[in-house]
């Protein structure tokens, strides 16, 4: 159970790895734009530069036939 409750801690508060250019001030770091969700950490360490969830991401994808 405490791997749990630390694994809801590190998505509860989201990162941005330095790599991804200079920090955004508005406090959307982390956040996805589209379901106001967390982006989850797996996702934000292969790209710290995303801006939406991977459900968020996909649902787009499907909608524009993109990643077919």
């Amino acid at each position: 159970m405490a791997m749990q409750d630390s694994e809801r801690a590190r998505h509860a508060q989201p990162l941005r790895s330095s790599d991804s250019g200079p920090p955004i001030d508005d406090g959307s770091d982390g956040w996805c734009e589209e379901t106001g969700e967390p982006i989850g950490l797996a996702r934000l360490e292969a790209r710290p530069v995303a801006t939406l969830c991977v459900e968020a991401q996909e649902l787009r994808e499907r909608q524009t036939g993109a990643g077919h």
